[in-house]
């Protein structure tokens, strides 16, 4: 499913799995993955959810929504169906619009309910959402728009130590996969228990993670 995504819907999905592990669930639901997609903070969803609402008021209002978890931290976290549903229906519109890559902003436009009786209105996103008094087909409709006229940015390549980590201003550095800071040098993350120094892909059978040169998913087994 994964192999059109962007490299910001996949940081997105990323920050996804790591809000979750804060809030100690046990799934991706869609909180989580509005979460990932403002975190991610400069692809199209990003930009439109900052304009609504910032991560701060974000956060606390879906911890007043749904409140801690107690499941103990995992390696692997599975999507909830309604998130899974969301992100095939993302690929469905990137299709329909004819592009050629599935970006944030087809991700939170599958995400959010066109109106009250959509199958995605009672999700904990759409609630937190309207809590904090957005109109979540407004929403939408924004979201639409700059789907459909991207604004486009400047590339550049990254260097070998960008591709690795972000230092941090306490000298520490983030786990490129989780998103949590480490020490400089780790081998392991200490929260995601990955290699920093590997990079890593989606199985395209099981969409769990894998190394980027496994030829063989170690989940599935099916090859690459």
């Amino acid at each position: 499913m994964f192999e059109r995504f962007t490299e910001k819907a996949i940081k997105a999905i990323v920050l996804a799995q790591q809000e979750c592990r804060r809030y100690s669930h046990n799934s991706v639901g869609s909180e989580h993955m509005l979460l990932g997609l403002i975190s991610e903070g400069s692809g199209t969803a990003a930009l439109v959810l900052k304009s609504k609402v910032n991560v701060r008021e974000l956060r606390d209002k879906v911890e007043t929504l749904v409140g801690r978890g107690m499941s103990p931290p995992q390696i692997e976290i599975p999507f909830t169906p309604r998130v899974k549903a969301s992100l095939q229906r993302a690929t469905e519109i990137s299709d329909e619009l004819n592009h050629p890559e599935v970006d944030t902003g087809h991700i939170l436009f599958a995400l959010l309910p066109s109106d009250n009786i959509d199958e995605n209105a009672g999700s904990v996103a759409a609630r937190a959402l309207e809590d904090l008094g957005i109109d979540c087909a407004e929403l939408r409709l924004q979201v639409l728009e700059m789907v459909k006229n991207p604004r486009e940015e400047p590339t550049r390549t990254l260097n070998a130590d960008e591709l690795v980590f972000s230092p941090l201003e306490n000298g520490s550095v983030f786990c490129p996969h989780c998103k949590e800071s480490i020490r400089p040098g780790a081998s392991v993350c200490r929260h995601c228990r990955r290699n920093p120094a590997d990079t890593y892909k989606r199985c395209s059978s099981c969409a769990e993670w894998i190394i980027e040169v496994a030829t063989t998913c170690r989940f599935c087994t099916n090859k690459q």
